[in-house]
């Protein structure tokens, strides 16, 4: 079975099966959601029989829980934040990790937000955000978070075009995020220089510096992405294609970048020459405007390859139209 959230916050469900024709491709069934485009969704992870009909959607105040058996009514909301969720993904573990349009990623651990009170009618003891971690890690959207079950490591990408990854433990889902200081590592970034796209990354980079977040403070004049060591050299893609192409290249004509062809060059640089991740002018004083990085270079989904040999490769791609498969 196939799920798919819709533009009208409509869930469709898809059964496929050898015994009916290709050509009959309709939903099975139809269930409305939520009044709002369902950003994302996901099936409970295999654990017994008793959960291979649930399912939870991400609307714009947080998460229902779903079962297929009775779909016209939640089995659960949970109100994460006055924030859309942009993306969610459910563990084995009973948890789930949520990143949303402010910059934060939340872990869910839901054997700690569960409560009896229905079953015993004694008050509720805990708090509202009872077994809700929110780490604040980026100024702009963090459009996707993928979790690596077989080897712990969790990424997301963010609007400004970086691919970050972390290693998930336990104590993300503990009350004091602040006490959990575990290392952030860029594995790959975007920038628009005039009309090249920049491809920026290395494996051998020291932790960023600048996550997670002290707060929030609004929007600022640009992110900064740490420079590699002195010796170490980033290994940058620029892909520039020009307006003015010729359809039909003429005979004996030599193609090349300054011929109006699409090129694909190797640079050896780093991203840019202040540092960060969109062109600021040197002669403008950047604290008198907000400045938000290009709409080019947002990253918008990342995976990484859950097959057992081929686990490091972590794949990522957004609005330049440009995926990238690398091995971490």
């Amino acid at each position: 079975m196939i799920l798919a959230g819709c533009h009208d916050g409509t869930v469709a469900l898809w059964k496929f099966s050898t015994d009916l024709p290709s050509q009959d491709s309709k939903p099975f069934m139809c269930v409305t959601a939520e009044s709002v485009p369902i950003r994302a969704l996901s099936w409970a992870p295999y654990v017994s029989e008793e959960n291979t009909n649930i399912f939870v959607t991400a609307g714009e105040d947080g998460l229902k829980f779903w079962d297929l058996r009775d779909p016209y009514r939640p089995l659960w909301e949970l109100t994460t934040a006055p924030r859309a969720v942009l993306s969610l993904h459910w563990l084995k573990e009973a948890s789930i990790v949520i990143s949303l349009e402010d910059g934060t990623l939340k872990f869910l651990s839901l054997p700690r937000i569960a409560n009896d009170v229905p079953v015993t009618g004694r008050p509720f003891a805990g708090t509202k955000t009872q077994g809700v971690s929110t780490y604040q890690l980026s100024e702009y959207l963090i459009w996707n978070v993928h979790v690596s079950e077989i080897t712990g490591y969790a990424a997301y990408c963010v609007a400004d075009g970086t691919a970050v990854r972390f290693q998930l433990t336990s104590r993300f889902w503990e009350k004091e995020p602040g006490r959990n200081r575990v290392p952030y590592f860029l594995c790959g970034s975007l920038a628009e220089e005039g009309t090249a796209i920049k491809i920026g990354g290395t494996l051998q980079s020291p932790p960023m510096s600048n996550v997670p977040l002290v707060a929030k403070k609004g929007p600022k004049p640009c992110q900064k992405v740490p420079k590699a060591h002195d010796t170490q050299k980033e290994q940058v893609l620029t892909l520039t294609n020009s307006e003015h192409v010729d359809p039909e290249p003429r005979e004996g004509r030599e193609d090349g970048p300054d011929k109006g062809q699409e090129t694909l060059v190797l640079a050896d640089s780093l991203m840019l020459e202040n540092g960060g991740t969109c062109n600021v002018p040197a002669d403008e004083d950047t604290k008198n405007f907000e400045l938000f990085p290009p709409k080019a270079v947002a990253l918008h989904r990342l995976r990484w390859n859950m097959n057992k040999g081929s686990e490091k490769w972590l794949c990522y791609g957004g609005a330049a139209g440009i995926i990238r498969c690398q091995r971490i």
